[in-house]
């Protein structure tokens, strides 16, 4: 709760709703990510946070090109994962597989 009230500053949010948004943000969607579970919202869900990061800390940031960089390399394989499909090993198309062979495709 420091880090949102004191060092970031959040537009539009309240400081304690955006450290919970963001705690939760950082823990589900990397994991949802992992598991091949709704990936292309994952993806948006953490640009977001990425984009939120940038704009909120970029008085520190624009110092530093590294980090600008950084930001700048998530930012593009998140958008990759966003408009690229996911593939057959994911568990989105195992359900659906599943449900077609088990005849309860709708």
């Amino acid at each position: 709760m420091f880090l949102f009230t004191d060092e970031y500053q959040v537009p539009f949010l309240d400081p304690v709703l955006a450290a919970v948004m963001a705690t939760a943000g950082e823990l589900m969607f990397p994991l949802l990510l992992l598991l091949g579970i709704f990936s292309r919202i994952s993806a948006l869900g953490l640009f977001v946070i990425n984009a939120v990061a940038v704009y909120s800390y970029f008085g520190v940031l624009k110092d530093s090109p590294v980090a600008i960089h950084d930001h700048l390399n998530w930012a593009l394989l998140l958008l990759l994962l966003m408009t690229s499909k996911s593939g057959y090993l994911h568990l989105d198309q195992i359900k659906k597989i599943y449900l077609k062979f088990a005849g309860k495709d709708q």
